[in-house]
Formats: C-alpha cells, sequence, structure tokens
C-alpha cells in the first residue's frame, strides 16, 4: 500500500532522506531518476513514498507499521497467531490494537499481513496454516439523551474558551509542574527529559501557522512561571517552526531543480535552454534569479577551462598548416595581384575557380592591348568550357573598348608593357627598364619579366650574325 502526496509533501520526504517514487496520473510509480529534475513543479504528476522491506526465512513483506505513521480511520490489518488477520479500521482507543502495533504485528494490507505472519511461522519452525481475514468489531459509540448532548456542547464550548491555557499544557505541563515540591524533586530530576521530548514531538507535528501562534501566544502568557532554559528552548522551536511554515515550498522546489538541471548541464547549450527557462519562469524570486544567474556563469567558465587545456603542439601544428594554406595561395594569385599599379578584388573566401577567374578578369579589365587581353586564355587550360565562358565574354567586351579607345584616342601614349614589347632596340629597352624602376614594386617583377624577353629577342638576331661572320 502506498500513500498519494502532493509536491510539498514528496519534496520534504525526500530531505529527510525517504525513498520517493513518481508518476503521471496515467502511469506506473517509478524512481525518481527517470523523471526531469523539475518534476516537483510539473502537473498531473503523483508522489508515494517507497515502504522499506523485510526478507525472512525467504519470505519478503513490507516493514510493519508503526504507530506514527499510522492515520485515523486508517484500515489496519493485526496478525494472530492462530492464523487470522484481523482488519481495523485504526482507533487510538483500542487498546490492542495500539499494543498490535507497538509489538510490530499490524500491516498495511492482508497480504503483506499474510506474508509476515508465514516468515515467522518459518523462522521458528512452527507450521503454516491458511489465513482467513476476519473484521474486527469496532468499539460503539455510545446513544446520549438530548439533555446530555446540550451539556456536552456547553462543556465543549467552555473547553474551547479555555483552549489558549490548555494548549499551553499540552506544550510544557501545567503550571504547577513547574514549581515542584521539595518531595517532587527527585522524581521530578528523573522525568524532565522525557517530558522535554514528548513536548517536542509535539510541538514539530504542528502543521499550520495559525495553531502555531494560538501555542506561541498562549506559552507567552506562561512564560513567566517558566524556567529561562526551557524558555530560550521553547523559543527557538517557535522560530525555526514558524520560518518553516511560512516559507513557500513551491518556489524553493523550483529553485532546487533549476540547480540539478545546471549541474548536470553536459554542455553550453544546454546551459542556455535552462536559461531560457529561467528567465520566462515568473515564479522564482529575485535572490533566486540572481543565484541561479551565477551558477549559469560559474558552469559556463568551467566549459570554457575544459576547452581551453588544448595541447599546444595541437594548436602550433593547425596554426603551421593554415600559414601554409595561405602562402601558397599567395603564390598561386601573386602573378595577377596588380595590373598597372591597380590591385585586383577582395577575394575572401572563395573556391579556387572563383578565386583564379577573379584574378584574370582584372588582367583582362584592366588590358591596355588585345594581345595582354588574350594572354589570359592560356592559364584557363584546366577549366572546362562552361566555366571559360563568362572569361571569354569579358575578353570580346574589353576588345572591343580597345578598339574603340583606338580611334579615339590614337594620340595617348601605349602602356609600359606595350612599349617594352615593342622596343625597337636594346638602348630604347634600357631605357624602359628604368621607367620599370619607377612603378610600384609588385608589378616591377612582372614588368622586368617582359623586359628579358624582349632583350632576348632582340639580342638574337645579332648572335646569330655575329655567328655568320665567324663562319669561313
Amino acid at each position: 500500500m502506498t500513500n498519494i502526496l502532493n509536491a510539498q509533501e514528496a519534496f520534504t520526504a525526500l530531505r529527510s532522506g525517504k525513498t520517493v517514487l513518481c508518476r503521471h496520473i496515467l502511469g506506473e510509480f517509478d524512481s525518481l531518476d527517470q523523471f526531469p529534475a523539475t518534476v516537483f513543479a510539473l502537473p498531473e504528476h503523483e508522489f508515494c513514498i517507497k515502504i522499506e522491506t523485510i526478507e525472512l526465512a525467504g519470505i519478503t513483506f513490507t516493514k510493519p507499521l508503526s504507530i506514527e505513521e499510522v492515520q485515523p480511520e486508517q484500515d489496519v490489518f493485526l496478525i494472530q497467531p492462530q492464523a487470522v488477520i484481523l482488519q481495523y479500521k485504526f482507533n487510538e482507543n483500542i487498546e490492542e490494537l495500539v499494543t498490535g502495533i507497538r509489538s510490530g504485528f499490524a500491516q498495511r494490507d492482508f497480504e503483506n499481513a499474510k506474508r509476515q505472519y508465514e516468515a515467522i511461522c518459518s523462522a521458528v519452525g512452527g507450521s503454516i496454516f491458511e489465513v482467513s481475514l476476519e473484521l474486527a468489531e469496532q468499539p460503539k459509540k455510545k446513544r446520549q439523551s438530548k439533555k446530555q448532548n446540550e451539556s456536552a456542547e456547553i462543556k465543549q464550548q467552555s473547553n474551547q474558551a479555555a483552549n489558549d491555557d490548555n494548549s499551553l499544557d499540552d506544550i510544557i505541563g501545567p503550571v504547577t509542574a513547574q514549581c515542584p515540591t521539595s518531595n517532587d524533586v527527585e522524581k521530578k530530576t528523573s522525568t524532565d527529559l522525557g517530558s522535554d521530548d514528548v513536548v517536542l514531538n509535539q510541538l514539530l507535528k504542528v502543521d499550520s501557522i495559525e495553531l502555531l501562534e494560538k501555542m506561541e501566544a498562549s506559552f507567552n502568557k506562561r512564560k513567566a512561571n517558566i524556567s529561562d532554559d526551557k524558555v530560550q528552548t521553547f523559543s527557538r522551536i517557535f522560530e525555526q517552526k514558524r520560518e518553516e511554515l511560512t516559507s513557500d515550498p513551491e518556489l524553493s522546489i523550483l529553485f532546487d531543480a533549476f540547480i540539478a538541471e545546471i549541474d548536470s548541464a553536459k554542455s553550453e547549450n544546454d546551459l542556455k535552454v535552462i536559461r531560457t527557462r529561467i528567465n520566462s519562469n515568473g515564479d522564482l524570486t529575485e535572490v533566486e534569479n540572481a543565484e541561479l544567474a551565477t551558477r549559469l556563469n560559474l558552469k559556463i567558465a568551467s566549459f570554457e577551462k575544459e576547452q581551453s587545456t588544448v595541447p599546444f603542439e595541437n594548436i602550433a601544428a593547425a596554426v603551421v598548416t593554415k600559414a601554409q594554406e595561405i602562402d601558397n595561395q599567395i603564390q598561386e594569385r601573386q602573378w595577377t595581384r596588380f595590373h598597372n599599379d591597380k590591385p585586383c578584388l577582395d577575394l575572401g573566401d572563395k573556391t579556387q575557380y572563383e578565386i583564379e577567374y577573379a584574378d584574370l578578369t582584372a588582367v583582362v579589365i584592366h588590358a591596355q592591348s588585345p594581345d595582354e587581353a588574350n594572354s589570359v586564355v592560356v592559364k584557363t587550360q584546366h577549366w572546362t568550357e562552361e566555366q571559360r565562358k563568362p572569361l571569354l565574354s569579358a575578353i570580346s567586351k574589353r576588345l572591343c573598348e580597345l578598339q574603340e579607345q583606338s580611334k579615339v584616342k590614337s594620340n595617348e601614349p601605349p602602356s609600359l608593357m606595350v612599349l617594352i614589347q615593342n622596343a625597337p632596340d636594346l638602348t630604347a629597352l634600357d631605357a624602359l627598364e628604368i621607367d620599370v624602376s619607377a612603378r610600384h614594386p609588385d608589378i616591377q617583377p612582372r614588368l622586368m619579366g617582359y623586359v628579358k624577353k624582349r632583350r632576348f629577342e632582340l639580342e638574337q638576331p645579332t648572335l646569330v650574325s655575329s655567328i655568320d661572320e665567324e663562319l669561313p
């Protein structure tokens, strides 16, 4: 048998060390680790305390019912030695029932009562008989006459009017008990400790702030006749009990649930989801929100610290590899980075084809002659026809522009590259070589390449003629 608990009762039981089970209203009870940490704040969920079991002579049954947990009118199954289980509705006035519960012979249901009977018989070597269930006779209420009822009602009203005085007696005993006579000193000394334990248990069972305030008011009226030590003890207990009853358990449950989720988070993405849920929750106090934010930041910092522990050798190798890739790209594009002192477009993160197309298009756009514009075609031998079409269109467009420019601007001097390519002799080429040194450093190597090429062309006929003269 399991008692259904609400979220507050279940969380309190969990804190006190008891095993709590949970279920959706349409499911079966299972352990809490099968549910999210926020299950205490979720609707349509029920809780219960898992009852401990005992194994005796190979037979397992639930732990016998204790007098502290039994409730009025609760079904109690009392084990009898004659193979009979008596079913009672709990009433503290039934002496044999209370004695049986205190002795450990009472169960919450018939099945476990039967198992306990069989286990006891097996353990002592006795015979096991078939167990029967019988309903025990409950004490009958005495009928009262109308006159007796009226007098009882008057007595009840008078008792309620004096409730403040009686509540104090329930807590610390009669006032006369605080001032014992000389004959009672020895007896009182041996019983004070036990009385204080009973009083403490009664006070701890208070479950409403109204009853607590009523008891405290009665205590304050009489504390002048109570010892200072006992006044301090009960004042502290009243204060602790008031804090317990006035605190909002739902917020504490929700707060603790969020802390559990933060502690169990495995990545920063998990923490982002938790932060979103916290920010959208309107039931947390300002203090709780601040505490949760701090815990989130600490958890994020712990993830960042773990990521920063990558070996230095791995980081260095990655940096070297990336540098080599960049260097290779720069070398491949070096010949077209500038043309006529004009830098080409920013290439950014593009594919190899896009990089080459941008470089060659820049050369075509700034070409000063048809030969220069057509010279880029040899760089596209590894392209497909579809890839080459946009560049050929750009070349055709540039050739048309050059043709128009030659008609309109026939008096404009040609570019330095064209002058080098058309140098009539070595003297003119030497003069143009001087002009190359005045150009942008990035374009100088390319221009010097044209100078060397033209010099070789001009020197070739001279070399041939000198050879002919030396021949007989």
